[in-house]
């Protein structure tokens, strides 16, 4: 336990003594406040509270211990308020005042260390927590005992990292957390310690100072991400947004302060991880372009203005998101390109944004799920791409199915519709056995005329009233199969020749898989089994060349993917009579992706 020295000078004592009448006459029902002003604090009856300004930690602590000593139990203080003061560090202060404090303020005051037991007795009763405008460098581990507490404002510190730890682990109420204006974008190589932090100024011309990626150790609040309400980041130097944001969820997060900060783009911020996010603050930031429905659903306020906000095809998709989800949105005017610099946004036509577009009829994408559909499979060749799903049939469902396709690097507004026919087939389970009937109808069409190994982006859509919408979260990407050429794709490992004068089938066998980062090699050898029976046919097959038709299939598909890509492969007669052993490379892969592979003669 801490003993703090007792009054000894003449002086002290002289106004201790003043302390303890005018306490005195406070405890005999006057109404004036206690105003021990050589210390600087004083209790207030009307509100309940202790107030200290302009002074030092030595005369708080005074003023502390006779107040605990004097103040009428039936009106115990409720708040301290602490401010414009000389505190470097806070020790156990609290001690008489635990069962009733609900606000603590200790703000202006050169903080910069909480003792551990600072806050001991303090978890029942305190709701509201303000050490803002101080020089704090991390989260205090005496804030791990306050148990009931509802909000905490951290704003104007010098807090860089928010470490794993104990410190938020009981704070199963916390709704608000404000740590604006601290130096959470600072990256870690450029703060070696968190208590000398020396920053080039503009920042904006010292990029390198910055996070470019703000994982779990540096940014954790996952103890308080289901009862967080609000979170303010604005001012943090942030030129990215920390993991925990748009990878953990935060299933009560109603309002997220972003602004004041260096972010140029933006993870996509989805409703499965934000699914009450209802206000989004981005001012003030450097943000040109917002990846297509990167913004959860369900936004009210969404405020987007003082950035340089690129207006093309590719920010089409806001002003379909705004008009359905009826939200109020602040915007810049545009800053580039120049033939829309100045012009709002939302002002704007299709045809002015996208220019030359090149599907035949409007697309237009919607966030809401319009129809219960599942793709069951996409499989290519090098000029074609196949495409099944299938819908439940609904009684009032008259929506014409089609299919819309792109090429990756293509805006999502330059898409062009399949006219091929779709072929449908009915399922159905009547059964009496069966609790819940089902029936659904599969469709299947086929896109033609692709280019060879190319990236397509396909998209099932419905049209109603001549106008076509699409589901962005469904839509599939797939890479059509590469035009497989002896030269380059396969190899053939020279071997003995073999006459074909005598009848044989042939007969493929696996000999080794090898497995790179992004590649696959295949090897097999073709195994010559001599046919009992004698046929016409066989014998001048065989006298042609008997391996002139030999081909081999090869099918592709990530792991919980729909995705086949098909590639056949196939030798010259002259190769197929005189080599045994030949091998294929699937290139392109995916690191650390599991791939399902058939190959079939």
């Amino acid at each position: 336990m801490t003993v703090w020295p007792r009054p000894s000078s003449p002086l002290i004592l002289a106004i201790s003594l003043t302390m303890v009448a005018v306490v005195g006459s406070l405890q005999d029902g006057e109404s004036q406040p206690v105003m021990p002003s050589p210390l600087g604090c004083r209790f207030t009856r009307e509100d309940v509270t202790i107030e200290c300004h302009d002074t030092s930690l030595d005369n708080v602590l005074h003023a502390f211990k006779i107040l605990t000593a004097f103040i009428n139990t039936t009106h115990e203080p409720r708040s301290i308020a602490i401010k414009d003061c000389e505190i470097p560090y806070l020790p156990y202060v609290f001690p008489k005042f635990n069962e009733t404090l609900e606000r603590v303020h200790l703000v202006h005051s050169q903080l910069e260390y909480v003792y551990p037991d600072a806050f001991a007795h303090l978890q029942i009763k305190l709701r509201y927590l303000d050490f803002s405008h101080n020089k704090l460098h991390s989260i205090p581990y005496a804030f791990s005992t306050l148990l009931s507490l509802e909000i905490l404002n951290l704003q104007y510190n010098q807090i860089v990292f928010i470490w794993p730890g104990p410190q938020f682990h009981w704070m199963f109420g916390l709704r608000e957390l404000n740590l604006a204006y601290n130096q959470i974008g600072l990256s870690s190589d450029y703060v070696p310690d968190v208590r000398r932090i020396t920053i080039k100024e503009p920042v904006v011309d010292h990029l390198y100072q910055l996070a470019q990626n703000l994982t779990l150790e540096e940014f954790n609040i996952e103890p308080i991400s289901s009862s967080l309400e609000v979170l303010n980041l604005s001012g943090n130097k942030l030129a990215t947004l920390p993991l925990q944001l748009y990878r953990r969820r935060l299933p009560n997060l109603k309002t997220l302060d972003l602004s004041n900060n260096l972010l140029s783009e933006l993870p996509k911020m989805t409703t499965r991880v934000l699914p009450k996010i209802r206000r989004l603050n981005l001012r003030s930031n450097f943000i040109q372009s917002l990846g297509f429905y990167s913004l959860p659903i369900g936004l009210h306020e969404l405020d987007l203005s003082e950035n340089p906000l690129r207006c093309d095809c590719d920010i089409l998709w806001l002003q379909e998101w705004v008009d359905s989800n009826k939200t109020v949105i602040f915007l810049p005017t545009c800053n580039s390109p120049s033939d829309v610099k100045g012009q709002f946004l939302l002002q704007l036509t299709n045809a002015t944004l996208c220019g030359e577009r090149n599907e035949t009829v409007a697309v237009s994408h919607t966030p809401e799920k319009f129809e219960d559909f599942e793709l069951l499979s996409l499989t290519s060749t090098p000029n074609t791409v196949k495409v099944s799903w299938r819908a439940k049939v609904n009684e009032k469902n008259d929506k014409k199915w089609k299919v819309f396709y792109r090429q990756s690097i293509d805006s999502r507004y330059k898409m062009t519709l399949n006219y091929s026919e779709i072929e449908t087939s009915y399922i159905a389970n009547n059964s009496t056995n069966s609790s819940k009937p089902w029936a659904y109808t599969t469709y299947v069409s086929e896109i033609n005329n692709l280019e060879p190994n190319t990236y397509y982006i396909i998209c099932i859509s419905v049209s109603n009233f001549a106008r076509f919408f699409i589901q962005p979260e469904k839509c599939q990407a797939i890479q059509t199969s590469v035009i497989v050429s002896q030269t380059s794709t396969i190899r053939v490992v020279k071997t003995q020749s073999v006459k074909t004068k005598q009848k044989f089938k042939t007969k493929t066998i696996l000999t080794d898989i090898i497995i790179y980062p992004k590649s696959i090699i295949i090897k097999w050898d073709i195994v010559l089994l001599p046919r009992i029976r004698r046929s016409v046919l066989l014998q001048n097959t065989l006298e042609k060349g008997s391996f002139n038709s030999l081909k081999w299939i090869v099918q592709i598909r990530k792991f919980a993917s729909f995705n086949i890509t098909e590639t056949e492969i196939s030798v010259s007669e002259n190769e197929a009579q005189s080599n045994r052993s030949f091998e294929y490379t699937i290139s392109d892969l995916t690191p650390s992706t599991g791939t399902i592979f058939v190959y079939k003669q």
